[in-house]
């Protein structure tokens, strides 16, 4: 049995409807100060269809369907049992070297002033201007804002948030990713204004895909005429004080870089 389809019958065997998972889901989001273990309606749909949650919300479902962390870890095929003393074993072992440098972690928050404003209606280009930022980084990367009322990509790019855009990967290239997390997620200018989806070549035409438990329909454009990719996303950050969350890279030979 696929791991949906399990959270989907321990949630009948419950007898819990959708809007109790979000409800639940909620109050642990507020009881751990984390909007990212909140479960919608329609997150809830695709994760019992097969999609893959974060784990913030694994945390959540196991808390709304009354199991252990390691259970419902279990379901996803991550035997924490046996993984755990190989993981504490390793981070043991990781005494430092006479007279190695100290390491020191790179900033995970946000490097620049966190906008004042809310976050527009629709996805928009995010300008930074000052902060001394170098010119190489000015060339290479660009920002966006993902819109308020834009959750077509549900929570890998939640509303609101600011994306890191290298304009340097433009290309698009099916390769068989691992999971949805791994796929290319671009930054499209499109006639109707800028959107964050995978993509798809077509001939000469684009399709911009969005997330199949969002509501948002797949769009076609004729490129570059009507639609031009200006990079892949490759960070974000849900608010000023949240980590950074690193979109994985790919290796040159699935994903060109110009």
């Amino acid at each position: 049995m696929i791991p949906g389809e399990r959270i989907r019958q321990r949630r009948l065997e419950l007898g819990l409807r959708p809007s109790q998972i979000e409800r639940m889901s909620g109050y642990f989001s507020l009881t751990v100060q984390d909007p990212r273990c909140v479960i919608s309606h329609s997150i809830l749909a695709g994760i019992e269809s097969g999609a893959i949650p974060s784990f913030y919300k694994v945390l959540s479902l196991a808390y709304c369907l009354r199991v252990s962390d390691e259970e419902i870890l279990e379901w996803y095929g991550i035997d924490m049992a046996s993984v755990r003393p190989l993981l504490r074993h390793r981070a043991s072992s990781q005494g430092k070297r006479p007279g190695a440098p100290h390491y020191v972690p790179p900033h995970e928050h946000f490097p620049f002033r966190w906008p004042s404003e809310p976050a527009p209606p629709k996805t928009e280009l995010y300008e930074i201007k000052g902060n001394g930022i170098p010119t190489t980084h000015e060339l290479r990367f660009r920002y966006a804002r993902i819109g308020a009322h834009d959750d077509s990509m549900m929570d890998l790019l939640p509303t609101g948030c600011i994306v890191q855009i290298d304009t340097h990967q433009r290309q698009v290239a099916s390769f068989p990713w691992r999971t949805i997390w791994h796929r290319p997620v671009f930054l499209i200018w499109h006639t109707y204004g800028h959107a964050c989806r995978w993509c798809q070549q077509a001939g000469s035409d684009l399709l911009l895909i969005a997330h199949p438990a969002s509501h948002f329909p797949i769009l076609r454009f004729r490129a570059p005429r009507d639609a031009n990719i200006v990079g892949r996303v490759v960070r974000a950050w849900s608010a000023h004080e949240q980590a950074v969350i690193e979109f994985p890279s790919h290796n040159s030979t699935h994903l060109a870089q110009d």
